[in-house]
């Protein structure tokens, strides 16, 4: 259900800070002179970024008599659900900001993009807006190749032509995790962001290089239940057994990291790889 992880880059990490190389400077070329002229040496340099994994997690507790009586395996049904919830806080930090680990980098997508002015407004030539904002981007060094939506707008880009050829086309394959991302505009993947993170007064879409924006998995989703659970408040009291009053507690714990990287380019020093097209 995470858009951030169905578009960009997911990279394991081994250790809870992980280094992500990025070039920094580009090597140069030169003509030589005659037959017997000098070549000239070049350099090539990388920066590093570090991102750090950090945890999200949840408990459930359900009292026995409860899931004995279900007429419906609940736990089976609850570990999906609880997987969507992740994915909601994952994406809800990535591209908003909101409740974002302090130990990630500032620029979450919507500022990033604000702050690096790579921001446009629809208008009545929707396709046009798109391409006009994509060719700035390509302009600056980012190639854009892929979008993220609100929930819905696939249906007002469906009426979307150029030269009476469809500027978005929907596939009628089920997504899944070998095929995550089946819609696609300007040929491009197009995910609608579903999970109900999206900020539609904010922005209609997001675009950009999405193998700039890297996931890193330290731990992916994990559950385990325990019958002898004693869950505590911030002051530590106690505010549930579960031995004591009968039912089970799902521990629910996932760990990822995050980063943009801006590397410089051959057209731009570092351009921001991500932009938005705002409502009208």
């Amino acid at each position: 259900s995470s858009g951030a992880l169905a578009l960009g880059r997911r990279v394991p990490m081994s250790t809870k800070k992980s280094r992500v190389s990025v070039i920094d400077t580009f090597p140069d070329a030169y003509w030589v002179d005659g037959d017997t002229g000098l070549k000239q040496t070049t350099n090539m340099s990388w920066n590093h970024i570090w991102m750090e994994a950090e945890p999200i997690a949840a408990l459930v507790v359900i009292p026995d008599e409860y899931v004995d009586d279900a007429a419906v395996p609940l736990w089976a049904e609850i570990r999906p659900r609880v997987a969507e919830a992740i994915g909601k806080t994952l994406d809800n930090a990535i591209f908003w900001g909101v409740n974002k680990p302090a130990t990630w980098t500032a620029d979450y997508l919507y500022a990033g993009a604000l702050a690096a002015g790579n921001v446009a407004t629809e208008t009545s030539d929707l396709g046009a807006d798109v391409a006009a904002l994509a060719e700035t981007m390509a302009t600056d060094g980012t190639t854009v190749n892929g979008f993220a939506a609100r929930p819905g707008y696939k249906w007002k880009l469906s009426q979307l032509r150029v030269a009476n050829a469809p500027v978005f086309t929907s596939s009628l394959v089920t997504p899944s995790l070998t095929n995550p991302v089946p819609d696609s505009l300007y040929g491009y993947p197009l995910k609608s962001v579903e999970n109900g993170t999206w900020k539609s007064n904010y922005a209609s879409l997001i675009m950009g290089d999405w193998s700039k924006l890297y996931v890193g998995v330290r731990q992916d989703i994990t559950y385990s239940i325990h019958s002898d659970a004693v869950i505590t408040d911030a002051d530590g009291k106690v505010v549930f057994n579960a031995m004591q009053q009968d039912s089970k507690v799902m521990r629910v714990v996932a760990r990822y990291g995050f980063t943009v990287v801006d590397p410089s380019t051959s057209l731009e020093d570092r351009p921001y790889p991500f932009a938005i097209l705002r409502p009208s």
